[in-house]
Parts: C-alpha cells; structure tokens; sequence
C-alpha cells in the first residue's frame, strides 16, 4: 500500500532560492508560515528572501523571529547578521556572527560571515584574518572562502609588498576552484595593476591584466563588467602613453643619427654615404619598433572575445582613440622619412616626435 507522504514546504523554499526565484520563495514560506508560524527554518528562509529581494528591514525582523522560535540555530543568527550588515549595523551584526560560530564552529560559513562583519568594525583586521583563514581551513576546496582571505589581506588602501603577494596567492586558488567567476578575474587583474602599478603595465604584466579584466566582462558583462571597461580603458591608455614615449625616443634618436634638427642653422651637411647611413638607420629603428608593437599588442590581445571588448572600449573613448591613431601614423611618417631627399628624413622624425607627443598628451588626459 503506498504512502501518501506530505512535501516539505522548507524544501520546495529551498529549491525556488536555489533557482533565483526569491519572491515565490517568499511567497512559499508565508504560506506555509500561516500553519506553522514558529517554524525556525521557515522564518530563517523567509529572511534570506527578504534579504535577496532587498528587503532588508522584513529580513531582520524574519531572522529575529527565527531566533525567538529557535535560539540554538546557527543559521537564524547567520541571517541575522548578513541583514544588519547591509544595513550598515556593523557592532550589531558582528555579535550574531560571532554567536552563530560559537553555536556551530564546524561550518564554515560561519567563519566567512563573521569574518566579514569584523571587516566592517575598526581595528578589527587581524580578527578578520583569524576568520577568514578559520573558514578555509574548513572548507579548502570553496572558492568564497579563498576570496575572503584575499579580501582581509587586501582591503581598500596601501597594502606591503607581502599583503599583495598573499591576496594573490589567495585569489588564485579562488579562480582556480571557480574560474568563470566574474568577481574572481576582475580582482585578481586588479591586485596585478596595483603590484605592478599604473606605470608598470606597459610591460608584461599588461597582458595578464587586461586578460583579467576582458575575462570579467565577458562573464558578467552587466555587473562586475562595468568596472571592468573603466580599469581596461586606463590600462590602454597607459598602453598608448608608453609606447608613445618609446616613439618619441625614436625619433630623437632618429634626428641625431641624420645630423640634428631640419634646417638648423650651421648645420654640417653629411656627405651622401653619412646621409644613407643616417636613412638606413632610421628605418631600423622603425622597423624595430613596429615588430616590438606587433609582438605586443599580440600578446594583449588574445582571442577574438578579447580583441571585441577592447576595440569596444577604444572605440568609446575619442582620446583614446585619437590617441592611438596618431600613435598608429607616427610610425609610416618617420618610415617615409628615409626615402625622401635632403631634410625630408629629419623633417619626418620631427613630424613623427609631434605626432608622439600629441597621442602621450591625449593618453595621459582623464
């Protein structure tokens, strides 16, 4: 004879959260609260999708009822202080983080979300850390819990040399568990761009930077994306400054190797074998500088998804993309030089060092 057996109305509010769908999950509980209004995980479920929902006030309350009908249950005291946290209540939820630890110490949820609301409470970093690395310990193998210890290493502000070392060590691991996610790659290009600095990313650290933040848009183009083009559009223009100082170079070299500047008074003439030295020259350093930003910008742009965003990104900043237009012309002016008669090979570097000059100045411009 089969059983008739009634479903768990907390597992079907369960399922809709796992879903995203927070207000059927909401819904759910409500009605299921009005046969049973003292169940401690239905209150404690209705505060997470109040929560989600962004109901924050209805969260706090659903959690403190949660922890009236059940004072013993770590995950009504949990809820409590993810609500109180976001509303700015940092004193608040760090007490009932740190009661929901103490009532169940083996999970490390716990650990994560007290760790989080020490973060909030001044002085409070190396309890923070203890937290964070009290979580990972627990659960190794959860990309969150990695991510907080990077995030206490790593807060808003000056960082040591160390700090960065070990946040990137930790943000790592969080990528490797969970390697599509957003957050993660955004970071971790973030941690990169500020070890190696802002003057720092024209060399090769540029190319795990801008694979970092291209990384974010594409898995999150409307979240963390965001931020993500900002960051990719300082790199680049960093990108365009440097090169631009290198063509600069260039062309003063290129200027001393044919005589010094067009029309000088007094110059001294070079004989015709000095001049096709000086030409000759000055086309190596072009043709050197074009296959170092051929080697580059390969090496920046990976992939076809990465080369959309950044063209998308050069495309809505006209500074920038002026900037690299001019860059991209200076190069075939100073190259032309070398075949022209009398001044023309001086007057052509010269040209080239203005052309340089003028995409440094609308790259370095915010």
């Amino acid at each position: 004879m089969a059983r008739n057996v009634t479903p768990d109305p907390s597992e079907r509010v369960r399922t809709y959260l796992l879903l995203g769908r927070d207000a059927e999950a909401l819904a759910a509980c409500s009605r299921a609260l009005t046969h049973n209004p003292t169940d401690t995980g239905l209150l404690t479920l209705s505060s997470i999708a109040s929560y989600r929902l962004g109901q924050h006030d209805d969260a706090i309350r659903f959690a403190m009822m949660a922890i009236s009908s059940g004072p013993d249950s770590d995950s009504a005291h949990r809820a409590l202080a993810t609500a109180l946290l976001t509303v700015g209540r940092a004193q608040e939820a760090t007490s009932a983080a740190y009661t929901a630890a103490a009532l169940a110490p083996h999970n490390w949820v716990n650990h994560l979300r007290y760790s989080q609301c020490l973060m909030a409470m001044p002085d409070s970093r190396d309890a923070a850390w203890q937290a964070a690395n009290r979580a990972v310990e627990l659960a190794p193998q959860e990309s969150l819990a990695h991510y907080q210890v990077a995030c206490v290493v790593y807060p808003v502000g000056p960082s040591t040399r160390a700090q960065l070392d070990l946040a990137e060590r930790a943000m790592r691991e969080a990528l490797r568990l969970e390697p599509s996610n957003a957050t993660y790659q955004h970071e971790l290009a973030r941690l990169k761009l500020v070890r190696s600095g802002v003057d720092g990313v024209g060399g090769g650290a540029a190319s795990e930077v801008l694979a970092g933040f291209t990384g974010a848009v594409l898995a999150d183009p409307i979240g963390v994306g965001k931020g993500a083009l900002e960051n990719i559009r300082l790199v680049l223009r960093r990108l365009v400054l440097v090169q631009s100082q290198m063509v600069m170079a260039a062309a003063c070299v290129g200027i001393l190797m044919l005589g010094g500047p067009p029309s000088r008074p007094g110059k001294v003439v070079l004989d015709s074998s000095s001049a096709l030295r000086g030409k000759l020259g000055l086309l190596a350093v072009v043709v050197a500088l074009c296959i170092y930003f051929v080697v580059a910008w390969r090496r920046n742009l990976v992939g076809p998804s990465q080369q959309n965003v950044i063209r998308q990104v050069v495309r809505g900043d006209r500074r920038l993309s002026v900037g690299a237009g001019l860059l991209a012309a200076a190069l075939p002016v100073m190259a032309a030089g070398a075949f022209l008669p009398g001044d023309g090979p001086a007057m052509a570097a010269a040209g080239t060092f203005l052309l340089a000059s003028a995409a440094a100045i609308l790259a370095r411009a915010k």
